[in-house]
């Protein structure tokens, strides 16, 4: 009997914490800047002068992330606009 009230004891405060940790994650504390993602795929392709300037609607529907940017193309070394899609699995990639 000691051994089964122990175990509920145990299941409670496992529970207990699983739920502080829903809270804290939804209570927006904790926000992920996924930007520093896109942000990273474009300075690996030369961009410099990054700015990321919302959320853009070039990219596919099965793109994880979509963000407007503007930067200075490695190329030509001229300011440019486009959008870099992706994230997760699939990589980024840009869009202009």
């Amino acid at each position: 009997m000691k051994a089964k009230k122990q175990i509920l004891t145990l299941l409670l405060i496992v529970l207990i914490g699983a739920f502080a940790l829903l809270v804290v994650g939804m209570s927006g504390g904790g926000d992920i800047d996924f930007t520093s993602g896109a942000k990273d795929a474009l300075e690996a392709q030369g961009y410099t002068n990054i700015d990321i300037t919302g959320i853009s609607t070039k990219c596919a529907p099965e793109d994880a992330f979509h963000y407007a940017f503007t930067a200075t193309n490695p190329a030509t070394q001229m300011q440019v606009s486009g959008s870099v899609c992706g994230g997760g699995m699939k990589g980024w990639h840009t869009v202009y």
